[in-house]
């Protein structure tokens, strides 16, 4: 009997599974990164910084440097130390984070917009 009802169990398992559209949800860390990628500026809808998927480039400086995603943290990899944005936030076109240097005033990015 227990090995009718788990053929029958297993039968109708594998028959609904190729009907089923798996959700997958994204991680605080996996959704931070997939809002991330793209340019960012201030007010004047110019680049500063462009994140990419392993990397971010500022403009200034005309580099890439290397950067991790812990928890809402951002660190990035500078030729002579880490820097770190603390607690960043994404919503809808605004990036905002704080700093060790200005720890209680927030510091804001604009999603630069292409222009059609």
């Amino acid at each position: 009997m227990k090995k009718i009802l788990f053929a029958i169990v297993m039968f109708s398992s594998c028959t609904n599974n190729h009907n089923t559209v798996k959700s997958v949800s994204l991680g605080k860390e996996d959704s931070l990164k997939v809002n991330l990628i793209g340019e960012w500026g201030g007010n004047e809808n110019t680049a500063i910084m462009v994140f990419e998927k392993d990397s971010m480039y500022f403009t200034n400086r005309k580099q890439h440097y290397s950067y991790k995603i812990d928890s809402t943290d951002i660190i990035i990899k500078l030729e002579i130390h880490e820097y770190k944005m603390k607690n960043v936030s994404i919503i809808k076109d605004t990036f905002q984070f704080y700093s060790a240097d200005l720890p209680t005033i927030p510091i804001k990015s604009y999603r630069v917009k292409k222009k059609s």
